[in-house]
């Protein structure tokens, strides 16, 4: 049996794993699992042109729910803990993911409070 690979991710950078998976180590019998908070996404490459009037909003959410096409395993649940000693991937609720391999892709995450007075003036589009 092959390698459990696990992607915490499935934006554009998890996403771009996925399809490119096989084509990297073939088809060897590797697991591929893809952990994402929610089935629908925000593409953020599409929010210059939501916000230049050239897209709508509703353009920029994505379903995943059928990266199991590409061959990955999807679990629709928030990781909350890595413990890479003993190669785990603790989910929200408690359900664990081993790994042989890991790839974090979980993008940028707004940090507002790191500016005085951002919180309070900003829209943050991610959330």
């Amino acid at each position: 049996m092959g390698s459990r690979v696990v992607v915490i991710g499935g934006g554009t950078g998890g996403l771009a794993f996925v399809r490119s998976f096989k084509g990297l180590v073939g088809d060897e019998g590797h697991e591929l699992v893809v952990i994402e908070a929610s089935p629908t996404i925000v593409y953020k490459p599409l929010l210059t042109y939501i916000a230049t009037g050239f897209r709508s909003p509703s353009e920029a959410l994505v379903d995943i729910s059928g990266v199991d096409k590409l061959g990955a395993k999807p679990f629709f649940k928030r990781a909350v803990r890595i413990d890479a000693d003993e190669r785990i991937v603790e989910l929200e609720g408690g359900e664990t993911i081993s790994y042989d391999y890991l790839v974090v892709a979980t993008g940028g995450e707004p940090v507002e409070d790191a500016v005085p007075g951002l919180k309070e003036a900003n829209i943050n589009p991610w959330t």
